[in-house]
């Protein structure tokens, strides 16, 4: 038989510690990368977007980086349509159904406040 031809229990044992390994070593790199974000992007709006229930301060820091400046939106309104968040009406042909979220903004901020409110939820 082949060394190739089939895998032992050391072989398999091996490719598990190893992809065990990676995961590990990225998780802290993600870890890394997050406390330097929100360490790094302090400030007034930062410390008022974490007080909201289920934002901390990683997820302050991003949306104020997606953001940049609040003075960029001349309503709210703009603000929500930047991230996709504004209602549209669904229609087909010539009728229309329902009200749904728009989809047409950022989708990394979608899925980050998806996340947040699911924090929130879990509490």
């Amino acid at each position: 038989m082949g060394i190739g031809a089939s895998r032992n229990n050391t072989v398999q044992e091996f490719l598990i510690k190893s992809l065990a390994k990676q995961i590990a070593d990225k998780q802290e790199l993600i870890d890394e990368h997050k406390n330097y974000l929100a360490d790094s992007c302090k400030g007034a709006e930062v410390d008022l977007i974490d007080t909201i229930p289920g934002i901390a301060s990683y997820s302050a820091a991003a949306i104020m980086i997606e953001i940049e400046s609040i003075h960029r939106f001349a309503t709210p309104s703009h603000l929500a349509s930047y991230f996709g968040l504004h209602p549209v009406m669904k229609e087909s042909g010539d009728k229309q159904f329902a009200y749904r979220m728009s989809k047409k903004g950022r989708s990394g901020m979608r899925a980050l406040l998806y996340m947040c409110t699911n924090q929130r939820a879990a509490r």
